[in-house]
C-alpha cells in the first residue's frame, strides 16, 4: 500500500469521527436544555406554592385579626352596658338611701311640728345630694366649661373618700366637643371608682397636659393591678371610651400602685 492509499483512508475516517463527536455534543446540549427546563419548571412550581401558601396564611391572619377585633368590640360593648347598669344601680341606691330617706324624715318632721331649723337642715342636705347626683349624671355647663374646670368638678365628690392631687398643664387652648369632654370625665370617674373599690389606696395623683394633644396620667399608691387576659369591666369601659376618642392607653404594672397613661391625639378641633 502506497502513501496515496493511506491518505485516502485518513480522509474517510476523519469525517466519521467528527460526526460522532458532533452528535455526542448535540445530545449533551439537549440533555442540559432538558435539565434546565425541568429545573425552571420545578423552581416556578416552588415559587407558586410558596406564594399561594403566603397568600393563604395572610388571609387566615386577617380573618383571625378581624375575629379578635370583633370579639374585643363585643366585650367592650358588654362592658359599657354593664357599666351603665352599675351606675344606674348606684344612683338608685343613693337616691333611696340618701335623698328619699331625708325627704321621708322631712315629712315626719312636718307631721310632728318640729322646729323649722331642723327641717331646713334636712332640706339643705337633700339639695346638696341632689346637686351632686345631677353633676355626676351629666356635668353642668358641659358645652361652655373648659376641660380643666370639668375635671376639678368631677374629682370633688371623690375627695371625701380619698386624697386626690390634681395638676393641669394647659399649654394651649383647644375646643372639645361635649361628647369628647364627657368621655374624658367618665374615664377619670371610672379610674377613681376602681381605685376606691379595689386598690386600697390612700392617695391618687392626676396629671393632665394639653398641647394640641391631651396626655392624662393617673397613679395611685394602692396594691396595684394583676395582669389578666380579660381586664375587668371598669378597665374595658375605659378602653372603650379611649377608643371612641381615637386615643391609646397603657397600663404599667411594675412596682407598687397603679399607673396608666392615656394619650388622645389631635382628633379635636382647635
Amino acid at each position: 500500500m502506497d502513501i496515496q492509499d493511506y491518505f485516502v483512508i485518513d480522509i474517510l475516517f476523519i469525517p466519521m469521527e467528527t460526526s460522532n463527536e458532533l452528535w455526542q455534543k448535540q445530545e449533551t446540549i439537549s440533555n442540559w436544555i432538558l435539565i434546565s427546563v425541568i429545573f425552571i419548571f420545578v423552581l416556578i412550581a416552588i415559587v407558586i406554592y410558596i406564594f399561594t401558601l403566603t397568600i393563604h396564611q395572610r388571609y387566615k391572619n386577617k380573618l383571625a385579626r378581624q375575629k379578635a377585633e370583633l370579639q374585643y368590640k363585643i366585650a367592650l360593648h358588654d362592658a359599657t352596658l354593664h357599666s351603665i347598669e352599675s351606675e344606674r344601680k348606684r344612683f338608685a341606691s343613693e337616691l333611696h338611701d340618701g335623698i328619699i330617706g331625708k325627704m321621708t324624715a322631712i315629712r315626719y318632721s312636718l307631721q310632728m311640728n318640729l322646729p323649722p331649723i331642723e327641717v331646713d337642715s334636712l332640706l339643705e342636705d337633700c339639695i346638696i345630694e341632689s346637686r351632686s347626683l345631677s353633676h355626676q349624671l351629666y356635668p353642668p355647663l358641659l358645652k361652655d366649661s373648659a376641660i380643666d374646670e370639668l375635671v376639678q368638678s368631677c374629682i370633688q365628690p371623690y375627695q371625701t373618700a380619698i386624697a386626690i392631687s390634681y395638676h393641669s398643664d394647659m399649654r394651649s387652648e383647644i375646643m372639645l366637643s361635649e361628647e369628647q369632654k364627657l368621655h374624658i370625665i367618665r374615664i377619670i370617674q371610672e379610674l377613681l371608682t376602681n381605685t376606691i373599690k379595689h386598690a386600697q389606696a390612700s392617695v391618687v395623683n392626676i396629671r393632665i397636659r394639653i398641647e394640641r394633644n391631651i396626655l392624662l396620667r393617673y397613679t395611685d399608691n394602692g396594691q396595684g393591678l394583676v395582669v389578666q387576659n380579660n381586664p375587668g369591666l371598669g378597665l374595658q369601659s375605659i378602653q372603650y371610651r379611649v377608643m371612641q376618642l381615637k386615643g391609646t392607653s397603657k397600663i404599667y404594672t411594675q412596682g407598687k400602685g397603679f399607673k396608666t397613661l392615656i394619650y388622645i391625639p389631635r382628633c379635636i378641633q382647635d
